[in-house]
């Protein structure tokens, strides 16, 4: 599993499921430590302090969390053994699990949530736009990123293929930099470092988890963007 298909899974779920800030908050933990472990574990032992520490709840309000997550196949859970092993957790994907799984135990239980009468988006529709909203997305943002490093560095391939091989963004390097640049205007902080290679990764190093609620949530918003696009031109042509 990568970051991004993680992700996907998780905003493609909360579409319907609408989970709360604690429950995403404990989601993205868990893949945070996968991330962290550069995804070489399956099973990950997590001490039900370190979530605590990292989701800043109480164990009663873990455990309502984790039950969800649970519920709508995003991870499986297995308890620790009398306090000298740590609970396990994994991550959960559409290949780990079979096809009539997904239907039966995600989709109808979302569905579920849904008041009566609400329209449901065929998945290939919004998935055909979404598509398209994401392509000129990701050419324009890429363009920012290579104008801002070409205009200020006169070694910029250098500085970029430094940063994708050897400090570990690889195809996360222009999502990583729009963040950096257009979300949070630290510019003018790089481009005037000593060392911007090293200021760059220590800015990933602190501000990695970050990026990736933020670059989560831009998928969600294209996404509910298209959806509303598609919802639209359905209205549209059932009137």
């Amino acid at each position: 599993m990568t970051y991004f298909e993680a992700f996907h899974r998780f905003w493609q779920v909360d579409q319907q499921a609408a989970f709360s800030g604690t429950e995403s908050k404990l989601y993205f933990a868990v893949v945070k430590i996968a991330n962290d472990l550069h995804w070489k574990h399956e099973l990950l032992r997590i001490p039900n302090m370190k979530l605590m520490g990292l989701v800043n709840c109480t164990i009663k309000t873990l455990i309502r969390a984790r039950n969800v997550l649970v519920e709508y196949n995003l991870i499986e859970y297995v308890p620790g053994k009398n306090g000298r092993e740590a609970p396990t957790y994994k991550l959960l994907d559409d290949s780990t699990m079979e096809k009539s799984t997904i239907v039966e135990s995600t989709m109808v239980k979302i569905s579920e949530k849904f008041p009566k009468n609400v329209p449901h988006i065929k998945d290939k529709d919004k998935d055909k736009n979404n598509n398209e909203y994401e392509k000129i997305e990701i050419s324009e943002k890429h363009k920012k990123v290579q104008d801002f490093f070409e205009s200020n560095f006169n070694n910029h391939e250098k500085i970029i293929q430094v940063l994708k091989e050897k400090e570990g963004l690889g195809d996360e390097f222009y999502d990583f930099m729009d963040y950096c640049l257009n979300e949070n205007g630290w510019g003018e902080y790089i481009k005037s470092a000593n060392r911007p290679i090293k200021y760059i990764s220590r800015i990933a190093d602190k501000q990695w988890g970050d990026y990736q609620a933020w670059k989560g949530q831009k998928y969600k918003e294209a996404t509910d963007f298209a959806g509303i696009g598609a919802f639209n031109i359905s209205y549209v042509g059932n009137g």
